[in-house]
């Protein structure tokens, strides 16, 4: 688990509970403009949450083909071959 994971776990937790206190204080207040603020800060962390998944996905991908690369040249050509 990489700290992109990690973190992009953690945005979409807080963008889930933003968006149900936002959906909370409409429906106690009766106020539809206190909405606002909560669905903005949700979308944001909505949006942290898509980057840091892409971060954890390219960070793997870097790995792999790290490991492609350090792998001997008689041992890609086998693989290749099947």
């Amino acid at each position: 688990m990489t700290r992109s994971l990690l973190y992009a776990r953690a945005s979409i937790t807080a963008a889930t509970l933003l968006f149900a206190a936002a959906l909370y204080t409409v429906a106690l207040s009766g106020v539809p403009w206190l909405v606002i603020p909560g669905f903005y800060a949700s979308a944001f962390f909505a949006w942290c949450a898509g980057r840091c998944y892409a971060d954890h996905r390219r960070i793997l991908a870097e790995h792999v083909a790290a490991r492609r690369r350090a792998l001997p040249a008689d041992d890609q050509d086998t693989r290749s071959a099947a």
